[in-house]
């Protein structure tokens, strides 16, 4: 017979051609998000349909994104969650975040020697809200960066949060032994400052209303003060003539 013409050793093959990876995708329809504020906090996480449209996420959120639907803003990227838009339409997926800017509450905040703070409408001048709770004159107010909140100073020693959405008081921050005349929010609403004539200021946290710090130095009355711009050293002014 002839000699073979087949190659000795083993068979060779082609470089195997790897197709394209799917990425694995979750069940149609089930994701969880997250909705931040401007500074960064996040307000909500959650399981979420694509098929939702802001009026339904809204609906799911308590809080000021739920009391304030109409003034809330719903970015993913460069896209807005609005209208009959859905989460899916807007490239929302698996461990999406969407921010949340809140336009301008749109109601005046007024504080009142008669014991109460009130919001009324910034259009039609309509009284919203009336913040029942303080025994003494209120001499001080603010609203929380977000609109969701006012708190109020009072001559009752005390300074009080309340929810801009249903007028009640969320809680009530207790320790100085005299008027508390001003009071402010944190750039980030985490915090709140108060100064008061017991020559102190205090720094309280909104979430559980422990005073975190008690500020001491002044020998008089402090009668204001602020947080910097990024919520790290707080400013206050006295009758004693000093600031620190």
């Amino acid at each position: 017979f002839g000699s073979s013409s087949r190659p000795s050793g083993p068979p060779r093959f082609g470089p195997a051609i790897a197709g394209p990876r799917r990425p694995r995708l979750p069940a149609r329809g089930a994701m969880r998000i997250s909705v931040l504020t401007i500074a960064g906090r996040e307000l909500a996480s959650l399981e979420a349909e694509s098929t939702w449209t802001k009026e339904v996420l809204c609906a799911r959120i308590a809080g000021p994104l739920h009391e304030r639907s109409d003034g809330a803003r719903l970015l993913h990227g460069e896209s807005e969650l609005a209208g009959p838009k859905t989460l899916g339409a807007i490239g929302v997926c698996e461990g999406s975040q969407l921010l949340l800017v809140l336009s301008h509450p749109g109601y005046i905040a007024t504080a009142s020697f008669d014991g109460t703070a009130r919001l009324w409408r910034a259009d039609t001048g309509e009284c919203l809200r009336v913040l029942r709770g303080h025994s003494d004159p209120v001499v001080s107010l603010a609203v929380s960066p977000d609109g969701a909140h006012v708190l109020t100073a009072s001559c009752s020693y005390t300074a009080k949060l309340w929810s801009s959405g249903t007028g009640a008081c969320v809680r009530t921050f207790e320790g100085h032994s005299s008027v508390v005349v001003a009071a402010a929010f944190s750039p980030d609403g985490s915090l709140v400052l108060t100064a008061a004539g017991d020559d102190t200021a205090r720094l309280w946290s909104v979430a559980s209303g422990n005073c975190v710090h008690t500020l001491e130095g002044h020998t008089c009355l402090v009668n204001t003060a602020a947080f910097s711009p990024h919520g790290a050293s707080v400013l206050t002014a006295s009758d004693d003539r000093t600031a620190k």
